[in-house]
Formats: C-alpha cells, sequence, structure tokens
C-alpha cells in the first residue's frame, strides 16, 4: 500500500472514529448495556411512593406562562396528591442567581414550598439539562419533603416507575422530540428501557422530548411539556397511568 492510499485511509478511520464518538455523544445509551455506570436503571435512588401521584416535566420556568404553576397547585389541592414528581427542566436555563449553591437551591425550593398545599407533600425531582446542577439532596420543610436525584425508582402501592429527565438516552430534547415525532411512537422510551435492561412489569417515564403519550403494552411514558398547550401530565392512581390535560 502506497502513501497516499495509507493516508487515505488513516483519514477515513478518524472519521468513523469521530462519527462513533459522535453518535456516542448525542446517544450516550449505546454504552448503557456494556457500561453500568451509564445506566440510570443502575444508579437510581430507590424510594416507595403514596398516591395519587403527579408526573409533570418540562416546564421551563424562565419562558412559561405565570399561570401554570396555579394550574399545578390547583390541581393537586383539588385531587388530594401526595406525591409530586418532577422528570426534569424545571428551569430553562440556570440565570445567574442560581449559578451558587445556595442560591440555586433557595430558588428551587421557593417555587416548591408555593406548589405545597396545607398538608404533606413529598416532590421527586430529576434535574433535565436546562436545570442547575444540584447534586444530590434531601430537603425537609414543615410539609414539604424534596429528594433532587437524577434517576428515581418508585414503588407505590401497586406500580413500580423509573423516571428520569431523558438526557441520559438522547444529548438533546430536539433529537428525542424529532424521533418520536417521525415514528409517531414513545420509540426513544422504548429503547431506553430495553437498552436499560428493565422488567416487563416497571414502567419507564421520561420527559426530554415535550411529545406526551402512554405505550401501556410497553409500559413507558411521558407526560409531556407544560410550556406548551396543552398543558399535559401523567396521574398514577388506581394501579395505572393516566394523560391528564391541566390547561
Amino acid at each position: 500500500m502506497g502513501g497516499t492510499e495509507k493516508t487515505k485511509v488513516t483519514v477515513v478511520a478518524l472519521l468513523a472514529l469521530l462519527l462513533a464518538l459522535e453518535v456516542i455523544y448525542l446517544m450516550p445509551c449505546i454504552l448503557f448495556p456494556f457500561l453500568e455506570c451509564f445506566n440510570p436503571a443502575k444508579k437510581a435512588l430507590k424510594v416507595k411512593a403514596k398516591e395519587p401521584l403527579l408526573i409533570i416535566a418540562d416546564l421551563h420556568l424562565i419562558r412559561v406562562e405565570g399561570d401554570v404553576l396555579s394550574k399545578v397547585r390547583s390541581f393537586i389541592v383539588k385531587n388530594h396528591v401526595k406525591t409530586l414528581v418532577i422528570a426534569g427542566d424545571l428551569f430553562h436555563r440556570p440565570p445567574p442567581f442560581v449559578l451558587r449553591e445556595k442560591g440555586k437551591l433557595d430558588k428551587l425550593v421557593t417555587v416548591l414550598d408555593w406548589l405545597t398545599p396545607n398538608y404533606k407533600l413529598t416532590v421527586y425531582f430529576t434535574p433535565g439539562n436546562h436545570d442547575p446542577h444540584y447534586g444530590q439532596h434531601r430537603l425537609q420543610l414543615d410539609n414539604l419533603t424534596i429528594f433532587i436525584y437524577r434517576e428515581i425508582y418508585i414503588e407505590t402501592k401497586s406500580l413500580k416507575i423509573l423516571v428520569i429527565h431523558g438526557d441520559q438516552m438522547v444529548r438533546t430534547g430536539m433529537l428525542h422530540h424529532l424521533i418520536n415525532r417521525i415514528t409517531g411512537t414513545l420509540l426513544v422510551e422504548k429503547l431506553a428501557k430495553k437498552l436499560m435492561g428493565l422488567g416487563e412489569d416497571t414502567w419507564l417515564v421520561m420527559g426530554h422530548s415535550h411529545i406526551a403519550g402512554i405505550d401501556f403494552k410497553g409500559r413507558v411514558a411521558n407526560p409531556g411539556s407544560l410550556c406548551n398547550n396543552p398543558l399535559t401530565a401523567i396521574l398514577v392512581e388506581n394501579k395505572t397511568l393516566r394523560l391528564i390535560n391541566l390547561s
């Protein structure tokens, strides 16, 4: 093989390597079956939760309509929700005042405390790619208990549910959105569940795509977004999940 041909082979190999690295960056889920440290199901915090349980996602609060939090709180009070799960992107990029650890936790607590009714509420928050980096926390207020963890495995009296934001699976929400929109299914969620090795009896709930849906056969779901109409969420009670409209 001549020098020119060797150079061409080297260039092709480098391009192939760069393409592979780009694919892995955009879809880190490819690594789940090979490296447990990348698998959200292996890292999840395991908790027991009470129903009714409300799952919301993707509020992107910097640009959300002002009455959305009021609608969430009204639903919580009216339906006596015991557990609130926020599947990431509560905020939309950390503004300057939440860059410091104390500041960003204060901002989070202020929002969640405002949502809290006059009875005890437990909130599980799985931060997304638009949220500040909080680390892992358990915070206790008068009527409010907050768990902050990137992956949370929830057991209710009737169901098992793994909740993640979804950027662990597909890096960008736009790519997640496009895949599900083009296929007309929760393809990313179903692929994620398979790659994570979740049992058939376990539900996987992800945000990130802003496309709401429930696949009862595959036991995967997405609550959609609270920064786009209709304002959708998932209610867990009586041994099932159902999509609801908060608009």
